[in-house]
């Protein structure tokens, strides 16, 4: 299983929405019935000033596919997937991935 492709997308896609100069930046989907219910995005600059860029078109569709394909191979067998996630982007490209489940 290699999730590599699909993290790669979304940092890509954080990095052309996010200003240059980005102090951190944290993605948040929820999907729903194998839709894609919300995506925010949020960075924030060096000065704590954040911003909240509204994705559209070709870019929430990117982003939506690289959700499920996460949530497709990260689901176990016998389990429910995870139906929420953050993805938090750093500039010297760490990140972290965190997922929630329902109860």
């Amino acid at each position: 299983m290699d999730l590599t492709p699909s993290y790669q997308t979304l940092a890509t896609e954080i990095i052309q929405h996010c200003p240059p100069g980005f102090a951190s930046a944290r993605l948040s989907g929820a999907l729903e019935d194998g839709d894609v219910a919300t995506v925010q995005l949020e960075c924030r600059k060096a000065d704590g000033a954040v911003e909240r860029p509204r994705i559209r078109g070709m870019h929430a569709f990117t982003i939506s596919s690289a959700l499920f394909e996460l949530q497709k191979q990260m689901q176990k067998p016998g389990h429910s997937p995870w139906n929420r996630c953050t993805f938090s982007l750093f500039p010297d490209g760490k990140f972290k991935f965190d997922v929630e489940y329902d109860d």
